[in-house]
């Protein structure tokens, strides 16, 4: 019989080939990954402009969360999520972003651990960079100090069984708010939870790039992660100049956004950020 491949196994091989094929199955993750770097010398300028002009503090997060937001409004076909073997198109354009928090302990002598929250701005397309701070500022606050937390009902109900049980329950949360699309936020589910995007501002701890991963459950095509922006030297119109460079890593859903609807993204993030005045934003 001809062989489809023709070739031989390999006798002898380093013992990490040899115990790889074990550990791991065939490749079946549909994750693809991006890195753009991003002049924001204009955009501190626009931050701090429009940050006198409506007394309110705006960030590099704020701006990102504004321009991934409008981004998705202009390529709608990267707003959506795979539902039954087909792509499910979002109506809304609600973007997650990523808190730290913290969380207290039994034991009032320990110190706080670290946590991972979030909020979700709905809608934020339709909002100016200004009201995304404030609603972000607002609920933030609320989720450092424990009062708010977005995922605190579905953490509780996981909490409260076994861990195989709790495995469970989230699949079947999962299938019914994104396979059966019900809402279950009367049972204190959040409805659509995690919004068509997420942000990630890691530059605060220190990290230049980062990539943040897909996690089924969350049902998102595009997680962008805001890195540490460092002074650069870049060339303009032939001349070395030193620039702010912020670099933004995505993380998509080869599924949902193919290699040409990625680049369309990416050009609009790019345009969007690097000059805010031009923009609607």
């Amino acid at each position: 019989m001809m062989r489809n491949v023709p070739g031989h196994f390999v006798e002898r091989t380093s013992s990490w080939r040899e115990v790889a094929p074990l550990v791991w199955g065939s490749p079946n993750d549909p994750t693809i990954y991006g890195i753009i770097d991003v002049d924001i010398t204009k955009a501190q300028h626009f931050l701090e402009r429009r940050g006198e002009e409506t007394g309110t503090k705006l960030t590099i997060t704020h701006l990102v969360t504004r321009a991934v937001a409008v981004a998705l409004r202009r390529h709608p076909d990267c707003n959506a999520y795979v539902r039954w073997g087909r792509i499910y198109q979002r109506r809304d354009v609600d973007v997650f972003v990523l808190v730290a928090s913290n969380t207290d302990s039994n034991d009032p002598g320990a110190p706080r651990a670290a946590d991972l929250s979030g909020v979700k701005v709905s809608n934020a397309d339709t909002l100016r960079v200004e009201a995304i701070a404030s609603e972000l500022q607002l609920r933030s606050a609320a989720v450092k100090n424990g009062t708010h937390d977005a995922l605190g009902p579905l953490k509780g109900a996981l909490r409260a069984f076994p861990r195989w049980m709790s495995r469970l329950g989230l699949s079947a949360v999962t299938l019914m708010q994104y396979g059966l699309n019900v809402d279950l936020s009367n049972l204190g589910v959040p409805r659509d939870t995690f919004g068509g995007a997420l942000i990630s501002s890691m530059g605060m701890f220190g990290i230049r790039y980062g990539f943040v991963p897909l996690v089924p459950p969350m049902r998102l095509s595009c997680l962008i992660g805001i890195g540490r922006a460092e002074e650069r030297p870049v060339v303009v119109d032939g001349n070395i100049v030193i620039r702010k460079i912020l670099p933004l890593t995505a993380t998509l859903d080869h599924r949902v956004i193919d290699g040409y609807q990625a680049g369309q993204l990416a050009s609009t993030l790019v345009q969007l950020i690097s000059d805010p005045e031009g923009s609607e934003l």
